[in-house]
């Protein structure tokens, strides 16, 4: 558009040169040249106003041009940014990337360690349950030791008298309290008078 109007001042300016060379005045002519004349000086009036047509073009033309250097360099500068954010955009993608690796051996870590933990409980607990059911067979083979050892022992029987308890008894047949209980299945020490009871014979 600015260069349209250029070229078309451009024209109009040679134009009016010519007429203006064509048109000068010649002091030696008629009455009849007079109408030129006003025409020249019309002319001329034309050709300074299209010059300062010119100039004001002229100066928005140098305003626009450094407009355009004005966005030029801002989108130079943006586009750096843009490259900027892309590397930055990159090397995220990278840290990801090296994070999700970094996670994932972490977990994997993890599962190896549950899993070790799992299996050394499950030996524990195996070792306690043989050690329990080696401690409770321990314990039924001692109870029945003991039951054949009553079995063979003398044992006599007598009736609860009035005033007895077994502190008493336990006295008169030489034994405890604790044996009278387990020899008469006994779960406290609770007796009644006509109580038949099991004592050893001494």
């Amino acid at each position: 558009m600015f260069k349209t109007k250029l070229f078309a001042l451009a024209f109009c300016l040679c134009t009016a040169s010519l007429l203006m060379g064509q048109l000068v005045p010649n002091r030696n002519t008629n009455n009849a040249n007079n109408a030129r004349a006003d025409e020249l000086r019309q002319v001329r009036a034309e050709f300074a106003a299209l010059k300062g047509d010119l100039r004001i073009l002229q100066e928005d033309l140098r305003n626009m041009i450094l407009r355009v250097e004005t966005l030029e360099k801002e989108n130079a500068a943006k586009d750096k940014q843009l490259e900027e954010l892309r590397s930055m955009v990159a090397a995220l993608d990278t840290q990801l990337a090296s994070v999700d690796r970094k996670g994932q051996e972490r977990v994997d870590s993890l599962k190896k360690t549950v899993e070790a933990e799992r299996t050394s409980r499950q030996k524990e607990m195996e070792h306690l349950s043989s050690a329990v059911a080696t401690e409770i067979a321990g314990v039924k083979n001692a109870e029945a030791r003991k039951a054949v050892a009553i079995d063979n022992s003398k044992i006599g029987e007598i009736e609860v008298q009035s005033g007895d308890n077994l502190s008493t008894i336990a006295r008169q047949t030489k034994t405890t309290v604790k044996y009278l209980m387990e020899l008469n299945g006994l779960k406290t020490t609770d007796i009644r008078v006509g109580q038949k009871l099991k004592v050893p014979l001494n």
